[in-house]
């Protein structure tokens, strides 16, 4: 803030653990005044007696959600800020608190205590900007005057090319008031044909781009010639809002003069901008400017470059194979003898002090308007870097052609005409022929005898390299029959895609395609299965957030005290009470991080309806390991004796999803053993008949009633257990499911139960 008065801050939070926890840490970190309202209602009623800075609201109340009372805030008007903090992580609910007025966003999760200060810290900053604001309009009267008394004609168009502004120069060129154009667009002004010449200008702008041009434009006193400068304006966040035109007409002689010194200046920025090397020798052959990248390219310092002339003996020339280069050859002899250009010198320059190049020079003269020689212009060009580059190029093409010859899916490669120019090996044993049989054929040659996946004739234009030369796209996963020369039919699934040259002009294409014959499902039982799935996920998304919601709200609590415990620990001074304090510090974090951890979990599962989004290599043992360690206390404790293979494989998966599969298990073998010589024991058995991978875990207890074998699935069946929640079991079923596996229970000296695992297949 910019004042010296005391933050006010109202904290609307309906439970009064966390209010309370808020309230102290901006009491803390922001020296701030605090008012606590518990609902809607005490909120509204210290709203109305009392002007705060910042209201913080929770996002659910118990008469109501902090969205409403937040559009009442915003609809008030005034610099007070609003902050909206949930439990729940939802990115829709944070788009509608944006998208309402809101200041910032908070999660209540490990991240709420770094997130409350930074979003405070932005609300002030945004409280400072409003009042800036204010000051700036004050002095906008005086801008608008100053741009009616500049000597340029001054416009300001709009994101969809219509006049916001126009000074009254620029209202005086066409004969019209300024407020006439207000809201025109430019091409009622200027003319749809003008108007369509100087729109990629434009659009320039509206990308960011300060753009100079000349152009010629129709008035009622005749055609001008201006010259416009286009200026972007941006919002805060870097957004193009819309542009400037700043025009000066120089149509008249007496402007010429002003307007070669302004045109040398922005030449001499646009050179010493360029990526290209510059220099410019003037008649006597002295170097009067070099830019950076010339500087770059000859490794000197430009000092020592300007002034230099082109004989100097610090120069010295080489031909690229080490020769001494005749000095009537240099670009600046040729250039002034014939008055011709000179393109592509190359040669070897150094001057002394600097670095060895080959460059690659061209030459251009600069005349006066009576056509005396003045000077040349030369632009230096890194060979070495070009060398370099199209090396760089051979080794990716090379290495593009050894990916496509070892790719484990059939590769081919047409011409414009459709040709087959390319085939790698994998593409050979699909189409059962051989390179040099596959690339002298047409892609529509009758002997592939392409058909559906039904085995009707499949029409020429329905083929993937047709649909791309006909659209100009890529297809994906278009599937239909070919039939080997030995008469063995296969159905392949093909992506395509067109190759185009720089210009956008279809050159060939490229196909992908793998053999699916083995992996053709029944469409139907596929489709009845995802019903029943998605309908489950429904069930567990709604059990997921209601449980999300109802344990972020006291972990938050817990977390934001915990914060202000580290805040407190350097105030400590006895060492073995702020060690003590610091492990304690430490064992909360890491159980609110698994805690967390689990939530998130649980609602990644509901939302992705089960289904990874992203998979890795999971090793087993690795991840079983770190569950034994984590309930390391309880086995001590039970002295339960644990038995696993060593191997225990590698699965394609979500770790998240793996860990909660096996944590259930073995916390469950743990748990409900009551034998006095309690044991657990894990065995993989390898890869099934199905590729699934399978596992047995059992333990020594009293086994599982019979008459519950049967429930133990279904979600929040506790088996007369208090203390276990009954969604573990129904969780450890779904992901299985997910990953194509099956799970079981039964009694064999105790409660044994068996599940498969598949590697997940991303689609």
């Amino acid at each position: 803030m910019t004042t010296e008065k005391k933050l006010q801050v109202l904290v609307v939070e309906d439970d009064r653990d966390t209010a309370f926890t808020i309230s102290r840490l901006l009491a803390k970190q922001f020296s701030a005044e605090t008012d606590l309202a518990l609902d809607i209602a005490t909120a509204k009623e210290f709203l109305s007696k009392k002007t705060y800075d910042i209201v913080t609201l929770d996002y659910q109340l118990p008469d109501g959600d902090g969205l409403g009372l937040l559009k009442e805030i915003i609809a008030a008007g005034g610099h007070t800020r609003a902050i909206i903090i949930t439990g729940h992580g939802d990115e829709q609910v944070a788009a509608m608190a944006f998208q309402a007025g809101a200041s910032g966003y908070v999660v209540k999760d490990a991240r709420m205590a770094t997130m409350l200060r930074d979003t405070f810290d932005k609300a002030l900053a945004s409280i400072d900007l409003a009042e800036a604001r204010t000051n700036l309009a004050d002095s906008r009267e005086e801008l608008e005057l100053i741009a009616e008394t500049v000597p340029m004609l001054i416009a300001r168009i709009s994101r969809d090319e219509r006049y916001m502004y126009v000074n009254k120069k620029y209202a005086d060129m066409f004969g019209l008031d300024p407020e006439w154009f207000v809201g025109k667009h430019v091409s009622e002004v200027l003319g749809t044909e003008y108007f369509e010449q100087i729109k990629p200008r434009m659009e320039e702008a509206l990308e960011g781009k300060s753009v100079t041009y000349e152009s010629v434009v129709p008035t009622q006193s005749g055609k001008r010639t201006l010259r416009r400068i286009l200026i972007p304006k941006k919002d805060e966040y870097g957004r193009v809002t819309d542009y400037f035109s700043f025009e000066e007409d120089i149509s008249e002689d007496r402007r010429v003069e002003s307007e070669r010194g302004r045109d040398r200046e922005m030449f001499a920025c646009v050179m010493e901008t360029s990526p290209v090397g510059i220099g410019i020798l003037d008649r006597d052959g002295n170097m009067i400017f070099v830019n950076n990248a010339c500087a770059d390219i000859l490794g000197v310092g430009k000092e020592q470059l300007t002034g230099m002339s082109y004989d100097d003996p610090l120069w010295r020339r080489l031909t690229l194979e080490g020769q001494p280069f005749p000095l009537e050859e240099t670009a600046y002899e040729k250039v002034k003898r014939t008055g011709q250009p000179v393109y592509g010198s190359l040669q070897s320059l150094q001057v002394t002090g600097g670095q060895r190049k080959a460059v690659s020079i061209n030459a251009s003269p600069v005349k006066e308007a009576s056509g005396e020689f003045e000077g040349i212009v030369l632009t230096f060009e890194d060979i070495d870097v070009r060398m370099r580059a199209e090396a760089e190029l051979k080794a990716e093409r090379d290495l593009s052609r050894l990916l496509m010859e070892t790719s484990p899916v059939g590769i081919c490669v047409t011409d414009t005409e459709g040709s087959l120019t390319f085939a790698n090996r994998r593409a050979e044993e699909i189409l059962g022929l051989k390179k040099d049989e596959i690339t002298r054929r047409h892609y529509q040659d009758p002997l592939f005898k392409h058909t559906t996946v039904e085995g009707e004739p499949l029409p020429v234009e329905e083929l993937p390299l047709s649909l791309i030369k006909a659209t100009g796209g890529p297809v994906y996963d278009v599937r239909h029959g070919i039939e080997q020369p030995g008469g063995v039919r296969r159905i392949i699934s093909v992506n395509a895609a067109p190759i185009l040259d720089a210009e956008g002009r279809f050159q060939g294409g490229i196909a992908t395609f793998d053999d699916i014959t083995d992996r053709v499902r029944d469409i139907e039982e596929l489709k009845r299965a995802q019903e029943d799935l998605r309908r489950v996920n429904e069930e567990l998304d709604g059990y997921a957030h209601t449980v999300s919601h109802d344990l972020r709200t006291p972990l938050s609590a817990m977390n934001l005290s915990n914060s202000m415990a580290k805040d407190a620990l350097a105030d400590i001074h006895d060492e073995n009470a702020r060690n003590e304090m610091a492990e304690n510090i430490w064992t909360i974090d890491r159980n609110l991080d698994r805690a967390y951890a689990l939530i998130d979990g649980l609602l990644s599962l509901a939302v992705a309806g089960h289904e990874p989004k992203e998979v890795e290599q999971v090793d087993i043992a690795d991840c079983v390991r770190d569950i034994l360690a984590e309930r390391d206390n309880d086995i001590t404790e039970k002295r339960v004796k644990v038995n696993i293979d060593q191997e225990m494989g590698t699965i394609t998966a979500h770790p998240l999803q793996i860990y909660q599969v096996f944590s259930n298990m073995v916390g469950n073998a743990i748990t409900h053993n009551d034998s006095p010589e309690p044991v657990m024991s894990l065995k993989y058995s390898g890869k099934d008949s199905e590729d699934a991978h399978r596992y047995t875990i059992c333990d020594n207890g009293p086994g599982i009633p019979e008459e519950h074998l049967d429930k133990i699935f279904t979600p929040f069946f506790k088996g007369g257990n208090g203390a276990d929640t009954g969604i573990g079991l129904s969780i450890v079923k779904k992901i299985v499911e997910v990953y194509g596996g099956s799970i079981r229970a039964y009694n064999d000296g105790g409660a044994c139960f068996e599940f498969t695992i598949k590697d997940f297949v991303t689609h």
